[in-house]
Protein backbone atom coordinates (compact mmCIF):
# COMPACT_ATOMS: atom_id res chain seq x y z
CA UNK A 1 0.00 0.00 0.00
CA UNK A 2 1.42 3.42 -0.98
CA UNK A 3 2.10 6.16 1.54
CA UNK A 4 -0.65 8.33 0.05
CA UNK A 5 -3.26 5.58 0.37
CA UNK A 6 -2.15 4.90 3.95
CA UNK A 7 -2.53 8.57 4.81
CA UNK A 8 -5.97 8.68 3.19
CA UNK A 9 -7.05 5.55 5.09
CA UNK A 10 -5.74 7.03 8.33
CA UNK A 11 -7.58 10.33 7.64
CA UNK A 12 -10.84 8.50 6.85
CA UNK A 13 -10.57 6.44 10.02
CA UNK A 14 -9.72 9.51 12.05
CA UNK A 15 -12.69 11.40 10.55
CA UNK A 16 -15.04 8.61 11.58
CA UNK A 17 -13.68 8.64 15.12
CA UNK A 18 -13.96 12.41 15.34
CA UNK A 19 -17.53 12.38 13.99
CA UNK A 20 -18.53 9.97 16.75
CA UNK A 21 -17.23 12.42 19.32
CA UNK A 22 -18.77 15.40 17.51
CA UNK A 23 -15.32 16.86 17.01
CA UNK A 24 -15.23 16.90 13.23
CA UNK A 25 -18.49 18.89 13.12
CA UNK A 26 -16.90 21.35 15.51
CA UNK A 27 -14.01 21.87 13.08
CA UNK A 28 -16.52 22.59 10.31
CA UNK A 29 -18.28 25.11 12.52
CA UNK A 30 -15.03 26.88 13.22
CA UNK A 31 -14.17 26.99 9.51
CA UNK A 32 -17.57 28.52 8.59
CA UNK A 33 -18.18 30.91 11.50
CA UNK A 34 -14.62 31.94 12.02
CA UNK A 35 -12.02 30.82 14.47
CA UNK A 36 -12.47 33.52 17.14
CA UNK A 37 -16.27 33.37 17.04
CA UNK A 38 -16.16 29.85 18.54
CA UNK A 39 -13.95 30.30 21.58
CA UNK A 40 -16.10 27.80 23.48
CA UNK A 41 -14.95 25.06 21.10
CA UNK A 42 -11.24 25.68 21.63
CA UNK A 43 -10.95 22.76 24.03
CA UNK A 44 -12.21 20.39 21.36
CA UNK A 45 -9.80 21.84 18.83
CA UNK A 46 -6.92 21.22 21.23
CA UNK A 47 -8.17 17.65 21.70
CA UNK A 48 -8.12 17.20 17.92
CA UNK A 49 -4.49 18.26 17.82
CA UNK A 50 -3.59 15.82 20.57
CA UNK A 51 -5.31 12.94 18.81
CA UNK A 52 -3.59 13.76 15.52
CA UNK A 53 -0.22 13.70 17.28
CA UNK A 54 -0.95 10.26 18.77
CA UNK A 55 -1.93 8.57 15.48
CA UNK A 56 1.68 8.32 14.13
CA UNK A 57 2.70 6.64 17.42
CA UNK A 58 0.10 3.89 16.96
CA UNK A 59 1.20 3.40 13.35
CA UNK A 60 4.79 2.98 14.56
CA UNK A 61 3.65 0.52 17.24
CA UNK A 62 1.85 -1.58 14.62
CA UNK A 63 4.98 -1.68 12.45
CA UNK A 64 7.01 -2.74 15.50
CA UNK A 65 4.55 -5.56 16.21
CA UNK A 66 4.85 -6.76 12.62
CA UNK A 67 8.63 -6.73 12.86
CA UNK A 68 8.51 -8.72 16.09
CA UNK A 69 6.21 -11.27 14.46
CA UNK A 70 8.46 -11.59 11.40
CA UNK A 71 11.51 -12.11 13.61
CA UNK A 72 9.83 -14.62 15.93
CA UNK A 73 10.55 -17.64 13.73
CA UNK A 74 14.20 -16.70 13.46
CA UNK A 75 14.40 -16.43 17.24
CA UNK A 76 12.51 -19.69 17.88
CA UNK A 77 15.59 -21.87 17.94
CA UNK A 78 17.41 -19.46 20.26
CA UNK A 79 14.43 -19.34 22.62
CA UNK A 80 14.24 -23.13 22.72
CA UNK A 81 17.83 -23.18 23.98
CA UNK A 82 16.96 -21.00 26.96
CA UNK A 83 14.09 -22.95 28.44
CA UNK A 84 13.33 -26.48 29.55
CA UNK A 85 11.08 -28.54 27.31
CA UNK A 86 8.89 -31.56 27.94
CA UNK A 87 8.98 -34.63 25.68
CA UNK A 88 6.56 -37.54 25.85
CA UNK A 89 8.13 -40.90 25.01
CA UNK A 90 5.75 -43.66 23.89
CA UNK A 91 8.53 -46.19 24.54
CA UNK A 92 8.63 -45.13 28.19
CA UNK A 93 4.96 -44.14 28.34
CA UNK A 94 6.24 -41.19 30.35
CA UNK A 95 7.42 -37.64 29.80
CA UNK A 96 10.95 -36.41 30.38
CA UNK A 97 12.36 -32.91 30.66
CA UNK A 98 14.93 -31.64 28.15
CA UNK A 99 17.29 -28.96 29.45
CA UNK A 100 18.47 -25.93 27.42
CA UNK A 101 21.16 -26.78 24.80
CA UNK A 102 20.34 -30.53 25.08
CA UNK A 103 19.01 -32.29 21.97
CA UNK A 104 15.22 -32.43 21.90
CA UNK A 105 14.73 -35.81 20.17
CA UNK A 106 11.31 -35.24 18.61
CA UNK A 107 12.35 -36.53 15.16
CA UNK A 108 15.93 -37.58 15.83
CA UNK A 109 16.72 -41.23 16.68
CA UNK A 110 13.10 -42.40 16.39
CA UNK A 111 14.29 -45.51 14.57
CA UNK A 112 16.73 -46.43 17.33
CA UNK A 113 14.13 -45.74 20.01
CA UNK A 114 11.70 -48.02 18.19
CA UNK A 115 14.25 -50.85 18.00
CA UNK A 116 15.21 -50.46 21.67
CA UNK A 117 11.58 -50.20 22.74
CA UNK A 118 10.54 -53.42 20.97
CA UNK A 119 13.17 -55.77 22.42
CA UNK A 120 13.89 -57.34 25.79
CA UNK A 121 17.25 -56.47 27.38
CA UNK A 122 17.14 -58.65 30.48
CA UNK A 123 20.42 -60.16 29.26
CA UNK A 124 22.21 -56.77 29.36
CA UNK A 125 23.75 -56.40 32.80
CA UNK A 126 25.69 -53.28 31.81
CA UNK A 127 24.89 -50.79 29.04
CA UNK A 128 26.88 -47.84 27.69
CA UNK A 129 24.92 -44.93 26.19
CA UNK A 130 27.36 -42.72 24.24
CA UNK A 131 26.07 -39.16 23.78
CA UNK A 132 23.24 -39.73 26.22
CA UNK A 133 21.66 -36.26 25.99
CA UNK A 134 18.44 -36.36 28.03
CA UNK A 135 19.10 -40.03 28.82
CA UNK A 136 16.08 -41.27 26.88
CA UNK A 137 17.80 -44.23 25.17
CA UNK A 138 19.24 -45.50 28.43
CA UNK A 139 15.86 -45.26 30.15
CA UNK A 140 14.22 -47.27 27.36
CA UNK A 141 16.61 -50.21 27.79
CA UNK A 142 16.25 -50.02 31.58
CA UNK A 143 12.48 -50.21 31.21
CA UNK A 144 12.97 -53.25 28.96
CA UNK A 145 15.08 -55.20 31.43
CA UNK A 146 18.65 -53.85 31.37
CA UNK A 147 20.27 -53.82 34.80
CA UNK A 148 22.61 -50.81 34.72
CA UNK A 149 23.38 -47.93 32.33
CA UNK A 150 26.37 -45.61 32.08
CA UNK A 151 25.70 -42.50 29.99
CA UNK A 152 28.36 -40.16 28.61
CA UNK A 153 28.11 -36.71 27.10
CA UNK A 154 30.37 -33.77 26.29
CA UNK A 155 27.65 -31.25 27.22
CA UNK A 156 27.56 -30.52 31.00
CA UNK A 157 23.87 -29.62 30.71
CA UNK A 158 23.18 -33.06 29.20
CA UNK A 159 24.91 -34.83 32.08
CA UNK A 160 22.81 -32.89 34.59
CA UNK A 161 19.72 -33.44 32.44
CA UNK A 162 20.14 -37.21 32.21
CA UNK A 163 20.86 -37.62 35.91
CA UNK A 164 17.85 -35.43 36.74
CA UNK A 165 15.53 -37.52 34.57
CA UNK A 166 16.95 -40.72 36.06
CA UNK A 167 16.04 -39.49 39.52
CA UNK A 168 12.52 -38.47 38.49
CA UNK A 169 11.89 -41.78 36.71
CA UNK A 170 13.24 -43.84 39.61
CA UNK A 171 16.46 -44.96 37.87
CA UNK A 172 18.93 -42.97 39.98
CA UNK A 173 20.50 -46.13 41.40
CA UNK A 174 21.01 -47.79 38.01
CA UNK A 175 21.80 -44.85 35.73
CA UNK A 176 24.81 -42.54 35.99
CA UNK A 177 25.97 -39.99 33.42
CA UNK A 178 29.64 -39.04 33.06
CA UNK A 179 31.04 -35.82 31.59
CA UNK A 180 33.35 -36.09 28.58
CA UNK A 181 36.04 -33.36 28.45
CA UNK A 182 36.12 -31.22 25.30
CA UNK A 183 39.82 -31.97 24.97
CA UNK A 184 39.03 -35.70 24.62
CA UNK A 185 35.84 -36.09 22.59
CA UNK A 186 36.48 -39.75 21.68
CA UNK A 187 33.79 -42.33 22.44
CA UNK A 188 35.55 -44.06 25.35
CA UNK A 189 37.51 -41.18 26.88
CA UNK A 190 35.78 -41.54 30.26
CA UNK A 191 35.48 -45.33 30.12
CA UNK A 192 38.02 -47.50 31.91
CA UNK A 193 40.47 -49.50 29.80
CA UNK A 194 39.08 -52.79 31.06
CA UNK A 195 35.46 -51.64 31.36
CA UNK A 196 33.16 -53.79 29.23
CA UNK A 197 29.48 -53.65 28.35
CA UNK A 198 26.88 -56.12 27.12
CA UNK A 199 25.24 -53.43 25.02
CA UNK A 200 26.57 -50.15 23.62
CA UNK A 201 24.07 -47.70 22.16
CA UNK A 202 24.49 -44.32 20.49
CA UNK A 203 22.48 -41.89 18.38
CA UNK A 204 25.41 -40.35 16.54
CA UNK A 205 25.57 -36.77 15.22
CA UNK A 206 24.67 -36.63 11.53
CA UNK A 207 26.59 -33.55 10.32
CA UNK A 208 30.34 -33.55 9.67
CA UNK A 209 31.23 -30.07 10.93
CA UNK A 210 32.90 -28.27 13.81
CA UNK A 211 30.52 -27.48 16.70
CA UNK A 212 30.24 -23.76 17.45
CA UNK A 213 28.61 -24.25 20.85
CA UNK A 214 27.45 -26.96 23.22
CA UNK A 215 24.09 -27.35 21.52
CA UNK A 216 25.89 -28.23 18.26
CA UNK A 217 27.55 -31.34 19.69
CA UNK A 218 24.33 -33.33 19.37
CA UNK A 219 24.37 -32.69 15.60
CA UNK A 220 28.00 -32.03 14.64
CA UNK A 221 30.89 -34.51 14.66
CA UNK A 222 34.02 -32.88 13.27
CA UNK A 223 36.05 -35.39 11.27
CA UNK A 224 33.63 -38.13 12.41
CA UNK A 225 35.83 -38.50 15.49
CA UNK A 226 33.04 -39.88 17.66
CA UNK A 227 31.88 -42.41 15.07
CA UNK A 228 35.39 -43.58 14.18
CA UNK A 229 36.53 -43.94 17.80
CA UNK A 230 33.33 -45.77 18.77
CA UNK A 231 33.81 -48.47 16.14
CA UNK A 232 37.59 -48.62 16.58
CA UNK A 233 37.28 -49.35 20.31
CA UNK A 234 34.21 -51.57 20.13
CA UNK A 235 36.05 -54.91 20.39
CA UNK A 236 37.85 -53.71 23.52
CA UNK A 237 34.68 -52.64 25.32
CA UNK A 238 32.08 -55.20 24.30
CA UNK A 239 31.57 -58.09 26.69
CA UNK A 240 31.40 -61.63 25.31
CA UNK A 241 28.36 -61.99 23.01
CA UNK A 242 27.74 -58.27 23.37
CA UNK A 243 26.59 -55.93 20.62
CA UNK A 244 26.22 -52.29 19.69
CA UNK A 245 23.20 -50.49 18.28
CA UNK A 246 23.90 -47.14 16.64
CA UNK A 247 21.87 -44.75 14.52
CA UNK A 248 23.45 -42.76 11.71
CA UNK A 249 22.13 -40.68 8.83
CA UNK A 250 23.27 -40.24 5.23
CA UNK A 251 24.44 -42.81 2.70
CA UNK A 252 28.07 -41.73 2.94
CA UNK A 253 28.02 -42.24 6.73
CA UNK A 254 26.32 -45.62 6.40
CA UNK A 255 29.02 -46.65 3.94
CA UNK A 256 31.69 -45.45 6.36
CA UNK A 257 30.20 -47.58 9.16
CA UNK A 258 30.37 -50.72 7.00
CA UNK A 259 33.91 -49.84 5.89
CA UNK A 260 35.11 -49.38 9.49
CA UNK A 261 33.26 -52.50 10.63
CA UNK A 262 35.14 -54.55 8.03
CA UNK A 263 38.43 -52.94 9.04
CA UNK A 264 38.00 -53.85 12.71
CA UNK A 265 36.49 -57.30 12.09
CA UNK A 266 32.93 -56.49 13.06
CA UNK A 267 29.67 -57.57 11.51
CA UNK A 268 27.35 -54.70 10.55
CA UNK A 269 23.64 -55.27 9.95
CA UNK A 270 20.90 -52.74 9.26
CA UNK A 271 18.07 -53.51 11.71
CA UNK A 272 15.84 -50.45 11.43
CA UNK A 273 15.16 -47.09 9.90
CA UNK A 274 13.65 -43.84 11.13
CA UNK A 275 12.38 -40.47 10.03
CA UNK A 276 14.74 -38.01 8.37
CA UNK A 277 16.73 -35.85 10.76
CA UNK A 278 17.01 -32.12 10.07
CA UNK A 279 19.52 -29.53 11.19
CA UNK A 280 16.69 -27.11 11.99
CA UNK A 281 18.00 -24.28 9.84
CA UNK A 282 18.06 -25.55 6.26
CA UNK A 283 16.56 -28.05 3.85
CA UNK A 284 19.18 -30.63 4.83
CA UNK A 285 17.38 -33.89 5.57
CA UNK A 286 18.60 -37.46 5.68
CA UNK A 287 16.99 -40.72 6.76
CA UNK A 288 18.07 -42.37 9.99
CA UNK A 289 19.53 -45.86 9.74
CA UNK A 290 19.88 -48.20 12.75
CA UNK A 291 22.89 -50.53 12.53
CA UNK A 292 23.77 -53.48 14.77
CA UNK A 293 27.47 -54.20 15.27
CA UNK A 294 28.82 -57.48 16.65
CA UNK A 295 32.28 -59.03 16.97
CA UNK A 296 33.03 -61.66 14.33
Amino acid sequence: MSREIKHFASFSTTKKIFNIAGIYDTIEQVRVKGFFNNIKNMKKIILVGLLLSVIPFFAFAQDADKNDFNNSREKEKELNLTKKRILYSPELDKSIVVFPTVCYPKRENQGLRKVLGSNDYGWAKKVLDIGTGSGILGFIVLKNGAKNVVGTDINPAAVKNANHNAKVLGYANVFKARLVPKSRPQAYSVIGKDEKFDLIISALPWIEAKPANMADYSRFDEGRVLLRSLIEGLRSHLAENGKALISVSGQSVISLVFELASKYHLKATIVGRGLPATDGSSDFVTEECVIELTVI
